[in-house]
């Protein structure tokens, strides 16, 4: 089982949903979904943020890919994907699963 998680920093239409008594309730739900999950066998656990964030994990609506192109990953409502954002997750969910079972899943 793969579980992708969706917890990252809140998007624009989010942040006022943020306990500010926290400083980082994103992290600690991350932590807490990534414990849980690792302590089931067969399961590999992959935070959308690694991938979709910014720095440290940031909310990011766009990305600069190789050729230094923003590519918007999000669409306007801050929480969905665009495709682009789709494709970015979905390759990463497929070359960690790769690693994590040896699937030799060509590129």
């Amino acid at each position: 089982m793969v579980v992708v998680d969706e917890h990252d920093a809140p998007g624009p239409d989010e942040a006022t949903q943020v306990d500010e008594v926290d400083e980082h309730p994103i992290e600690a739900v991350v932590a807490i979904d990534e414990r849980e999950v690792d302590a089931v066998t067969g399961t590999l656990y992959l935070a959308s943020s690694s991938v979709l964030g910014g720095p440290a994990g940031a909310y990011e609506g766009a990305l600069t890919d190789a050729s230094g192109t923003s590519v918007v990953v999000r669409t306007p409502d801050g929480v969905h994907l665009t495709t682009p954002g789709a494709d970015l997750l979905s390759r990463a969910v497929i070359v960690a699963m790769d690693q994590r079972w040896s699937l030799q899943i060509p590129p």
